[in-house]
C-alpha cells in the first residue's frame, strides 16, 4: 500500500475562487519557508512515506517548488504529485523543467467548460490558460515524458456549474483523458454568501448523466462529497481507491484528512444499517443549511 503524505507549502494563490475553503479562511496567506518543506520531506519519507502530494494555495506560485520537487525525487520519494489549478501549466518549457526535476503525477482542476469558470475563479483568462495546460501535458504524453493515466482533471461542482460538468468531461476525454474526480463543493460561510451551494436533489439528474457516460466509455470518475445513498450507483461505490493513506503536514502543523474528515462530516440515526458501509457521511453544514428530509433509509443487502 502507497503511504502518502500532502505537503502544504502555503495559502498564497493565483485565483480567488468563489468555492474555495482554503481562501475564505486564509485569506492573508503566506508561503512556508523552503527549509521548512525540505525538514519535513527528510522527516516523513524516514517515517516510511513513499508518496507524496504537494498543495496549496497554488503550489505552482511557490518560489522554490522546483526544489522541492527535486529534493522529494532525490530522497526517493517514488509517486511525487501537484494539486494545481493548471495556470502556470500554460508555459511548456516550466511544465517540463518540474516533470524533469521528479515530477510524475498532477491534479489539474478545471470546473467549467467554457470561460464562465473566469466568474467563479476571478481569473482574467483563466480558462484559456488550463486550456493552454492541458494541451502541453498532452504533448508531454505525445513525446513520451508524462504518463497520462498520471492525470486527474478535478471539479468542484456547485449550483452554477452542475448542468456542464458532463459536457466538460465528456470535452476532456475525447481528447483521451481518462481520470477525473468531482468533488460536492464543501458547504461553508463563503460558499453559502455567493449562494453556490445547490441540494443534493437538484444535481441529481446531473449527477445520473456522469454516472452514465463514465459506464459507456469506460472512464474512472471518482465522486467525492457526495453520501453513497446519493448516488446509489454501486459501479462507483465499489471501485473508491483504498491504495494510499492521507496525511497532511503543514508547516509546523500536521493531521489526518480522515480524522479532519470525520470532524467535517456525521451520519444520521437513519444511516444505522445501511447498506453502503463505506460512506464517510454527510457535511455537518450541509445539515445546517438544508435539514435531514433528502436523506433516505437504504437497508437492503448489495445486490
Amino acid at each position: 500500500m502507497r503511504k502518502h503524505i500532502e505537503i502544504n507549502l502555503g495559502y498564497v494563490c493565483n485565483n480567488k475562487c468563489d468555492f474555495c475553503i482554503s481562501y475564505f479562511e486564509n485569506k492573508v496567506g503566506k508561503f512556508v519557508g523552503f527549509d521548512k518543506v525540505r525538514d519535513n520531506l527528510q522527516r516523513h519519507k524516514e517515517e516510511g512515506y513513499d508518496s507524496v502530494g504537494f498543495v496549496g494555495g497554488e503550489p505552482t506560485i511557490y518560489p522554490n517548488i522546483m526544489q522541492a520537487i527535486a529534493f522529494a525525487h532525490d530522497i526517493g520519494y517514488k509517486y511525487i504529485n501537484i494539486t494545481t489549478n493548471g495556470r502556470m501549466f500554460s508555459r511548456y518549457e516550466f511544465l517540463k523543467s518540474l516533470v524533469d526535476a521528479g515530477l510524475n503525477s498532477i491534479n489539474l482542476s478545471i470546473h467549467d467548460s467554457d470561460e464562465d469558470e473566469d466568474l467563479i475563479t476571478h481569473a482574467d483568462g483563466g480558462f484559456k490558460q488550463k486550456l493552454k495546460a492541458i494541451r502541453n501535458l498532452e504533448r508531454l504524453h505525445k513525446e513520451g515524458l508524462f504518463p497520462k493515466d498520471r492525470i486527474f482533471l478535478v471539479s468542484v461542482m456547485h449550483l452554477q456549474n452542475h448542468d456542464k460538468i458532463g459536457r466538460l468531461i465528456s470535452m476532456l476525454s475525447s481528447e483521451g483523458f481518462k481520470n477525473f474526480r468531482v468533488n460536492f463543493i464543501r458547504p461553508c460561510p463563503s460558499t453559502v454568501i455567493h449562494q453556490l451551494v445547490p441540494t443534493y436533489t437538484e444535481i441529481n439528474s446531473s449527477l445520473q448523466k456522469i454516472l452514465d457516460f463514465r459506464k459507456e466509455k469506460d472512464l474512472y470518475i471518482s465522486l467525492e462529497g457526495f453520501p453513497d445513498c446519493i448516488l446509489n450507483d454501486d459501479v462507483v461505490l465499489n471501485n473508491r481507491p483504498t491504495d494510499h493513506i492521507d496525511d497532511v503536514s503543514n508547516g509546523d502543523k500536521y493531521f489526518s484528512w480522515k480524522d479532519k474528515k470525520d470532524d467535517l462530516l456525521v451520519k444520521l440515526d437513519k444511516c444505522k444499517g445501511c447498506r453502503y458501509t463505506g460512506c464517510e457521511g454527510i457535511w455537518k453544514t450541509y445539515i445546517w443549511i438544508y435539514g435531514k428530509s433528502e436523506f433516505q433509509d437504504n437497508n437492503n443487502d448489495v445486490k
